[in-house]
C-alpha cells in the first residue's frame, strides 16, 4: 500500500493568540500512528477543538474538542482517534491528537482551533461562545503519495495553498 500523506496547519492566527502545531506536515504508511500537537500561551483559552478536511473532500469534519481536561471524540471518527492535554491553569496550554492503524482514507488537512470556554457540549454540535472568535488559517492540500514526482516540489508550489476562514 502507498504511504499516506498527512498535512497540517502551518499558523493559526486567532485575535492575536498565535497557535503552533506540530508536525507541519507528514507521511505515513497505512496501520501507522501519528500523534499531533497543538499549543498556544493564551492561558484562558481552555477549549481546544480538532478538525480534518479529507483530501479531495469540500466538507469539513469536526473530530471533537478537548475542555479543561474533558476530551470529546464525535462518533464518525470511531476509536481509532484519541484527544488528550490539560488546559486548566495559569500556564501555555498544549492538546494533542492521536490517530492509530490508519488508513489511506485518513490522508488530508488536519487543525486545530482554540478558544475561551464553551458550554458544555449537548446532543448537535452547535455551541454558543461566551468571546466570538474568527481564525484564518493556512491550509496545504493534496492528496499526492510518496512515489508521486509532484510531491517533490509540493510545498513550493503557491497553487497548491488554500486559505480558508472559519468561524468559530
Amino acid at each position: 500500500m502507498p504511504p499516506l500523506f498527512l498535512s497540517f496547519v502551518l499558523i493559526g492566527v486567532c485575535l492575536g493568540v498565535e497557535i503552533k502545531q506540530t508536525p507541519s506536515e507528514t507521511l505515513k504508511n497505512p496501520g501507522d500512528e501519528v500523534q499531533l500537537v497543538c499549543s498556544h500561551g493564551k492561558t484562558d483559552y481552555t477549549y481546544m477543538q480538532w478538525y480534518q478536511k479529507p483530501a479531495g473532500d469540500p466538507v469539513l469534519k469536526r473530530i471533537g474538542h478537548l475542555n479543561y481536561g474533558d476530551a470529546v471524540i464525535e462518533t464518525s471518527f470511531g476509536n481509532r482517534f484519541r484527544i488528550a492535554g490539560d488546559l486548566s491553569g495559569e500556564k501555555a496550554k498544549n492538546a494533542s491528537l492521536f490517530a492509530q492503524k490508519l488508513l489511506v482514507e485518513d490522508s488530508g488537512v488536519f487543525y486545530c482551533a482554540a478558544s475561551y470556554t464553551r458550554q458544555r457540549q449537548t446532543h448537535t454540535p452547535s455551541y454558543k461562545n461566551s468571546k466570538k472568535t474568527t481564525c484564518t488559517f493556512l491550509l496545504i492540500l493534496s492528496d499526492c503519495h510518496d512515489d508521486d514526482d509532484d510531491c517533490r516540489s509540493f510545498f513550493s508550489l503557491p497553487h497548491r495553498y488554500q486559505r480558508l476562514q472559519i468561524q468559530i
